[in-house]
């Protein structure tokens, strides 16, 4: 092995020790953000299915207004 190629293997090992760190670091990141999106989850469909109530009782009122008689 010549000192050149020694050289490239040092520093290309460098590099991934480096890169180790690094996908630890989002590895650890990904699970934050999975967390927070499963907890934002229930809020989502809560917040859905008022939204259905809401259009549902919009409707009536809106069937009612036009069913009523007009002078």
């Amino acid at each position: 092995m010549t000192p050149e190629e020694r050289d490239r293997l040092t520093r290309l090992e460098q590099r991934v020790e480096g890169l180790d760190a690094w996908m630890k670091s989002i590895n650890t990141k990904l699970d934050e953000v999975r967390t927070a999106a499963h907890m934002g989850a229930g809020a989502w469909w809560i917040i859905l299915r008022l939204g259905a109530v809401v259009v549902a009782i919009s409707a009536v009122f809106a069937w009612l207004f036009d069913r009523w008689p007009h002078k």
